[in-house]
C-alpha cells in the first residue's frame, strides 16, 4: 500500500490526542505500579509514553479510524471506501463498456486500489481525497497499468490517472491515460455486498 492525503486537520489533530492519552496511560502504568509495589525484573522494560503511542496509534490506524464514535469525536473525515467494488468503465479508445472489478485495501493513512479488467490489472501508487463537498468526497489517485499477457499488442504498460466521486455505495468519475495510450474514459462502481460474494 501507499500514503494517501487528505484536506482535513485530521492527521493533525488525532496525533495529538494520542499524545495526550499515551502520556496518561504511561503515568497510569507507573502509579499503579508504584501503589502495587511491583518491580518488574530487569529483562522487562515498562511501557514508555512511546511505547503507548506506538500501540495507540497502531489499533487507530486499523481499527479505530473506522468506529462511529471515534469518527465524530475525533473530526475523522475520511471515508472508508475499502472492499471490494464492481462496475463497468468506458473507453475513448474503442467506446465500448467492459466489466471490471476493483478491491480497495486502506488504513487510516494508507491505501491502495487494485482495479482488473479481462485485459489488465492496475494498481495506484498516490492518492488524494478532497474533502466532502455537498455531493460526497472525491478521490483521485494515479494507477500503473499492465497488461496480461496474451492481450493485443496495442495494450503496453501505461500510467494515469482516475477521479471519481463517493456517493453512498457508488463511485463515478473518468480516467485519462498518458503519454502511450493517450486515451480517456467514464468509470462507474458500486460496492459489493456480503450477499454477493456468496452467489
Amino acid at each position: 500500500m501507499h500514503p494517501y492525503s487528505i484536506d482535513s486537520r485530521e492527521r493533525k489533530t488525532v496525533p495529538f490526542y494520542l499524545s495526550a492519552l499515551a502520556i496518561a496511560l504511561a503515568w497510569a502504568f507507573y502509579s499503579s505500579m508504584t501503589a502495587l509495589t511491583i518491580n518488574l525484573p530487569w529483562w522487562i522494560n515498562a511501557p514508555s509514553v512511546l511505547g503507548f503511542y506506538e500501540i495507540l496509534f497502531l489499533l487507530f490506524e486499523n481499527y479505530g479510524w473506522k468506529i462511529e464514535v471515534l469518527r465524530v469525536i475525533g473530526g475523522i473525515r475520511t471515508p472508508n471506501i475499502s472492499g471490494d467494488w464492481a462496475g463497468k468503465i468506458k473507453s475513448s479508445f474503442d467506446s465500448t463498456e467492459k466489466d471490471v472489478t476493483v478491491k480497495i485495501a486502506q488504513t487510516w493513512t494508507q491505501m491502495e486500489v487494485c482495479l482488473k479488467t479481462d485485459g489488465s490489472t492496475s494498481r495506484s501508487n498516490g492518492a488524494f481525497f478532497a474533502g466532502t463537498p455537498p455531493s460526497g468526497p472525491t478521490l483521485t489517485y494515479q494507477y500503473q497499468n499492465d497488461p496480461l499477457p496474451g492481450t493485443v499488442q496495442s495494450m503496453q504498460i501505461h500510467y494515469g490517472t482516475t477521479k471519481v466521486l463517493l456517493a453512498g455505495d457508488k463511485f463515478e468519475g473518468d480516467y485519462y491515460s498518458g503519454r502511450g495510450r493517450q486515451n480517456n474514459g467514464e468509470i462507474l462502481l458500486r460496492k459489493k455486498i456480503r450477499s454477493d460474494k456468496n452467489k
